[in-house]
């Protein structure tokens, strides 16, 4: 591959004559990962600097390491059977005496239960949005507006709904402010319109980024102005808008897509519903999650004259579960000093408990600390034995078990 090759604590370095991709080193400080820079300026850290390591997921498609992006528990063996909510919750598969049914990504039968697929769940804007007439812009019909595209929202409202439109208009410490998230079956999530960004090109992401600003600045536009909005919820949404004090270089509106899930990689140890379900325990945990196996939906289909959503799941764990070492490290027999705390290994329906900043957090500071012993014991990270790093991460304050 072509380019300057980057350290993560020295900077641009000479590209070594010669080097393979997978275990060139920094001339300057030994480091074992010295990569180039990815078509985002990504930096690729040597072990000196781990926390320069920005992008698990483009790091794990960089130096080889499997990954998955789909709803099918087959998609790695590694997890086996009895995931009850891997698949597609709408859609059952229908066996026939020649023909198994066969997930689309990996070719594993699935025998009679929901079908896995390639989709993930839906993205959408988290909006801080204000009723303060002196900190409100109000909503502007944005280029390319098309009323179309919110017909089905239109019917929705004269099918009787209504009644819970402001649900998510989470208020925040500043009483006029929010946090907006999506709530209902016609809402801010650009239901279907992701599937294809976990390997999309960053070119290719933009434009899917830009149809998602589309979609929800027209939903906002529509909903304050378009009369087949019942005129109670009409006159409500018009009283709101951005707030001005968020966001002043993209005229107030959020920088970020809220990427729920994308890559996630195949690892020694995959978390899975039984994980969360307490029906397996990992022996090596560095950190726990707790939260809901919370899946928005995924596709929406017309079945018999009808529009339905699919996908949609809100199932709590039974207990705080505990997440496996093994499940941030890339599997034995790749590559030997990478962590990934965030696009770690886990079902499409685990991903969704613990896809939580705070485990994040934790898990985080879990893979730094085992960065950092593996580096003084000048071991890979597939070597490092589990009851010193045990040892400093409870020293440390982090809680590895669930005590009730």
């Amino acid at each position: 591959m072509s380019g300057p090759w980057r350290c993560g604590r020295c900077g641009p370095v000479a590209q070594p004559a010669g080097s393979a991709w997978r275990d060139p080193r920094c001339p300057r400080c030994e480091g074992v990962i010295a990569r180039e820079a990815d078509e985002d300026a990504a930096t690729f850290a040597c072990p000196g600097c781990r926390d320069a390591l920005p992008l698990d997921a483009a790091a794990c498609e960089r130096c080889g390491t499997r990954f998955a992006a789909t709803r099918c528990e087959g998609c790695d063996a590694r997890v086996g059977a009895g995931e009850a909510r891997c698949g597609g919750c709408g859609r059952m598969a229908a066996a026939t005496p020649a023909v198994e049914p066969m997930c689309p990504a990996c070719g594993v039968a699935l025998e009679g239960r929901d079908l896995g697929d390639a989709r993930v769940q839906a993205y959408n804007f988290r909006m801080c949005l204000s009723d303060d007439p002196a900190n409100r812009v109000p909503f502007a019909k944005p280029v390319g507006y098309d009323v179309r595209h919110y017909e089905l929202l239109a019917r929705y409202f004269a099918a009787g709904w209504g009644a819970d439109l402001f649900a998510k208009f989470d208020r925040l410490c500043v009483r006029s402010k929010t946090d907006t998230n999506n709530h209902g079956a016609i809402s801010t999530d650009f239901i279907g319109m992701n599937h294809s960004w976990p390997t999309a090109s960053y070119t290719d992401r933009e434009v899917l980024f830009q149809a998602h600003v589309l979609w929800q600045q027209g939903l906002h536009w529509f909903l304050a102005n378009d009369p087949r909005v019942p005129q109670q919820c009409r006159d409500h949404y018009a009283q709101w808008g951005l707030a001005s004090d968020e966001f002043p270089t993209t005229n107030h509106w959020p920088h970020q897509l809220y990427i729920r899930e994308a890559r996630r990689m195949v690892a020694d140890y995959v978390i899975s519903e039984r994980d969360c379900r307490g029906l397996v325990v990992a022996a090596d945990p560095v950190a726990l999650g707790s939260y809901n196996m919370d899946s928005h939906n995924c596709r929406r289909f017309v079945r018999d004259g009808r529009v339905w959503n699919e996908g949609d799941v809100q199932v709590p764990p039974t207990a705080p579960y505990g997440i496996s070492l093994r499940s941030i490290i890339p599997p034995r027999g790749q590559v030997v000093n990478l962590t990934v705390p965030v696009c770690c290994a886990c079902s499409h329906i685990a991903y969704g408990s613990l896809r939580m900043e705070p485990v994040f957090m934790a898990l985080g500071q879990a893979a730094a600390t085992a960065a950092c012993q593996a580096l003084d014991a000048g071991a890979a990270l597939q070597d490092l034995p589990y009851t010193p790093l045990r040892e400093r991460l409870l020293a440390d304050g982090q809680v590895l078990t669930w005590k009730p």
